[in-house]
């Protein structure tokens, strides 16, 4: 209803057409679609206006710079989606937020008209502060359908700035218009969607549909092409963006960029595959064939008024020989209408053709997309005869889009192992990543290898092998003896793996992370032999043979009554087969175990899961029936290597026969996705209906959705007594109580959960919910993002989960791979969501999926020294000086600040199982 009334008001108001360009000062106001309430996100900004287009430039922070209403006057669209909050122009990838912004008005005429917006972005940049002043320069002529914005950034701070700027120019648009596809010319033609396209030519188009028609608008943009990097599409109702990635920026302080663009909002065309602002083509045609006389339609979806003009073009061969001149055609242009042009050609021969046609205004050529700094100026389109090739749209020439390496780094290692001029061999914790530039900086003492672990506890010990430059690495073999204590008992699980490199050519999110090798999957030793011709095997073995190291990571697992002390094992090392050198490994077990189940509920999603395909194992070169036997068990392995590390899978795990068949692996499941009586009375017999869980079909719903979420989740709530998990972000939280059990993504600390309350600082209404059953879950984690993420800092998150009273956390997923994962698995970063890889011998861990089962383990630490500190003050026999000295660790609101190096949180971990024994010695007396 309150669409309706919004284009009847808007269709109203165009009943006195504007003839002149007009510019005005006045608030921008909403109707806020949750509370039905009136919100002014800007009280002063300017409103810009023609024949064609009537848009809304906010002023203000913290939307300062963005266009919030664009009406498409022709046919009254509203083309801003009123749903949520971004709009045209929205920035993305600048370092920090907007904090301050204004507008002026430059100049006003009858022909046209110039504003600007000035806002500051601050924000920290390897923690230096950045300030950067963007001034964007709008420009509305009369009888134009197209806005022109050229975007200034300036580095105003004192330190340099290295980013990629992104533009939003259709932010968040809804499926009531422009709900066609997307148009991206590429060098093998123009296609439908995409996300990190890189782009043939400077535009990007988002179609209302499938049909030429003047009825409804297609939006397209446009920007200088040497500054693209990449064109970007979402699809996610209820939003629809389009976005442009814009090459590296590296500046210093004083230095500036100004970028150039465009947005043509004009007639729609199905098949566009030509734009500038002036005007976008395309062309009908039907089957063609070489030597024979076709018919072709041109079609001309204008933006600005140019009225009758002459064509002249000529077809010319994808070589540049001209193939045959067109006759000169007179063409009426008109913004926001169509015009057709009829040819005929007869092509030589298969290959590609293309249509170039010059407009003219008299003698004089128009030069299309010269604002946009376009390389065609002249309307362009393709005709292919025959067989496609791979190249139909000739790519536009661009800057160096490179992005730099990483440099060499003196690495301290925790303890040299072998120090000699056969063999320099050294541990780095955990989870220290090491890098084939890296230098490691050993020392002459000469120590054992060793870690701490509980009883029930995974840990992981890491060296390093520095192989001399005469000597071929892959000649190198390494192996473990048992590892027992005195009495002679082995540890539980012992398994040595090598680290394997992932080569990225473009830095995840854009950030300042240097191209090249990363460190994650974790191989078992044999895998040179194992799977020879695999590309990733030819890869490591050249990095390998380069740098002269190789990295081993030795895993353990205690049992869950194993006996405290130091168990003892050594580590062999050989060169070509004759023995190199051997070090000794101690296991220190402490005197306390893990619990069955982690404390955190941990559970990740499977999105991406393709463990049952065969090509990533046909990509290794396995033996087709060894894949036969992989791919039918992967789904078995990759569950019991989550429930072995503290997560539970959620997906295709949603019934009580998998819920028994898994609930003692590992540590067992700590939720229960599902529905449907059976599993609810599965789930109440066994008392386990408070860890289970519905997905509430919203998921990252707007504030807008809530009241359809309510009614969803009223009828979910009279069927079943299954809690309802909601992933919601926004501050309309009230309706959803006694509705919602789990808030996934919500903060309890977020204002608008009321008055902050101590000891945690949750808001009252969080307390509140907690009091009545809810619990909080955190959503996602950057080791589960991108390969490049510092783990460190990663793994310091779960310990703020701790400090701040989380009960659980869901990422999305963990086995997020592509069809050849080692070749190419990038969603704005690489390996996104993909903590597992193809390995050898099936699925196999990473150095991410290793930390993110520590993190679990920290917060099992912590919250075993929240019990031991409980029963000893309650015994009295503890000491006020180490019972405070635990409370410091565990009262600490600001602790993941302590622990975000590799140095700090083994450190603390340390320090933690310490005070856990000692605590445990003193009440067990």
């Amino acid at each position: 209803m309150i669409r309706r009334m919004l284009v009847f008001f808007l269709m109203l108001s165009f009943t006195a057409a504007v003839q002149a360009v007009t510019v005005t000062r006045a608030p921008y106001s909403r109707i806020d679609l949750a509370t039905k309430q009136e919100i002014t996100p800007d009280p002063d900004a300017i409103w810009m206006e023609n024949e064609y287009l009537k848009l809304a430039v906010m002023t203000a922070a913290p939307h300062s710079g963005q266009i919030f209403s664009l009406i498409y006057k022709p046919t009254g669209q509203e083309l801003c989606n009123p749903m949520t909050l971004q709009g045209y122009w929205q920035d993305r990838g600048i370092p920090g937020r907007v904090v301050e912004g204004k507008g002026e008005i430059i100049s006003q005429s009858e022909e046209i008209a110039v504003v600007r917006v000035i806002y500051t972005t601050k924000g920290q940049q390897e923690n230096q502060d950045v300030l950067i002043q963007h001034t964007k320069t709008y420009t509305l002529k009369k009888g134009a359908s197209y806005i022109l914005v050229d975007w200034k950034q300036e580095n105003i701070g004192t330190d340099r700035v290295l980013y990629n700027p992104w533009i939003k120019q259709v932010g968040g648009c809804t499926d009531n218009v422009l709900n066609g596809p997307w148009k991206i010319p590429v060098p093998e033609g123009t296609i439908e969607d995409g996300w990190d396209i890189e782009p043939a030519t400077n535009w990007i188009a988002r179609l209302s549909g499938k049909e030429n028609s003047e009825q409804v608008p297609m939006a397209i943009s446009l920007t200088d092409y040497r500054r693209i990097f990449r064109q970007c599409t979402w699809s996610k109702p209820p939003r629809y963006t389009m976005e442009t990635t814009l090459i590296r920026y590296d500046l210093k302080p004083g230095d500036s960029i100004e970028i150039p663009s465009a947005l043509l909002i004009t007639a729609n065309l199905a098949n566009v595959c030509y734009a500038s602002p002036e005007l976008a083509a395309s062309l009908d045609i039907g089957e063609v064939k070489a030597g024979q006389a076709t018919s072709f339609t041109v079609n001309i979806a204008a933006g600005l008024d140019l009225g009758e003009k002459r064509l002249e073009g000529e077809i010319v061969a994808s070589t540049g020989g001209t193939v045959t001149k067109l006759p000169n055609q007179q063409v009426q242009l008109q913004a926001g209408k169509i015009s057709k042009i009829s040819y005929t050609f007869t092509p030589p021969g298969d290959g590609v053709y293309y249509i170039n046609l010059t407009v003219f205004d008299h003698q004089t050529p128009v030069r299309l997309g010269e604002s946009v700094k376009s390389q065609k100026t002249y309307i362009t389109l393709p005709i292919v005869i025959g067989p496609k090739p791979e190249v139909v749209v000739q790519k536009w020439e661009a800057e160096e889009k490179g992005f730099p390496g990483r440099k060499e780094r003196e690495l301290k290692v925790y303890r040299t192992l072998i120090n000699n001029s056969q063999l320099k061999v050294a541990q780095v914790q955990v989870p220290e990543r090491i890098f084939p530039e890296d230098k490691l900086l050993l020392d002459n003492k000469i120590q054992p290898a060793t870690i701490r672990v509980a009883g029930g506890e995974y840990e992981c010990l890491q060296f390093a092998v520095d192989i001399p430059e005469k000597t071929d690495p892959m000649s190198l073999s390494v192996s473990i003896t048992p590892i027992t204590n005195t009495q002679g008992t082995a540890l539980e699980k012992v398994q040595l793996r090598e680290q394997i490199y992932l080569t990225t050519e473009i830095p995840s999110d854009y950030r300042d992370f240097p191209v090249g090798q990363w460190p994650d999957p974790l191989f078992e030793t044999n895998w040179p032999e194992k799977i020879p011709d695999a590309p990733i095997t030819k890869q490591n073995i050249e990095v390998i043979k380069k740098s002269h190291k190789r990295i081993y990571w030795l895993t353990v697992r205690t049992q869950n009554d194993a006996k405290p002390g130091i168990y003892k094992g050594k580590v062999k090392l050989t060169i070509g087969g004759k023995s190199a050198g051997e070090f000794p490994v101690e296991i220190k077990v402490s005197a306390f175990s893990l619990p069955k189940h982690a404390y955190l509920r941990c559970s990740t999603g499977m999105v991406g899961w393709r463990g049952s395909n065969p090509s990533n194992w046909q990509i290794l070169g396995l033996p087709e029936e060894e894949i036969k036997n992989i791919t039918k068990n992967a789904m078995d392995s990759y569950r019991r290597l989550i429930l072995e590390y503290g997560w539970t899978p959620t997906m295709w795990f949603g019934d009580w026969k998998t819920w028994e068949q898994y609930k003692d692996v590992g540590r067992g499941p700590s939720v229960f996705p599902g529905s449907g009586k059976q599993n609810e009375e599965w789930l109440e017999k066994n008392g386990l209906l408070k860890y289970a869980f519905i997905y509430a079909p919203f998921d990252e719903h707007t504030d807008g959705k809530v009241p359809e979420v309510v009614e969803w989740a009223k009828k979910w709530k009279s069927q079943s007594k299954i809690p309802i998990l909601d992933c919601y972000y926004g501050s309309n939280v009230k309706p959803l109580f006694g509705l919602v059990d789990i808030w996934l993504g919500q903060s309890p600390l977020s204002k608008w959960w009321g008055e902050p309350t101590p000891p945690l600082g949750w808001g009252h209404l969080a307390i509140e919910r907690k009091k009545a059953g809810d619990q909080f879950f955190s959503c996602n984690a950057s080791l589960q993002w991108h390969v490049e993420f510092n783990p460190a800092q990663g793994r310091s998150e779960f310990w703020n989960d701790f400090a701040t009273g989380m009960d659980g956390r869901y990422v999305y997923s963990t086995c997020r791979w592509t069809d050849d994962v080692y070749k190419k698995n990038w969603t704005t970063g690489n390996y996104m969501g993909c903590l597992v890889y193809p390995g050898p011998s099936g699925i196999t861990t990473s150095i991410r999926m290793e930390t993110i089962r520590d993190a679990v383990e920290d917060v099992d630490y912590l919250n075993i020294l929240k019990e031991a500190v409980a029963k000893a003050e309650s015994s009295g026999r503890a000491s006020t000086v180490l019972i405070n000295e635990a409370k410091s660790i565990i009262g600490d609101p600001k602790i993941a600040s302590k622990v975000n190096t590799v140095e700090s949180i083994n450190q603390m971990r340390e320090k933690i199982a310490d005070l856990i024994e000692h605590l445990n010695n003193i009440t067990s007396r």
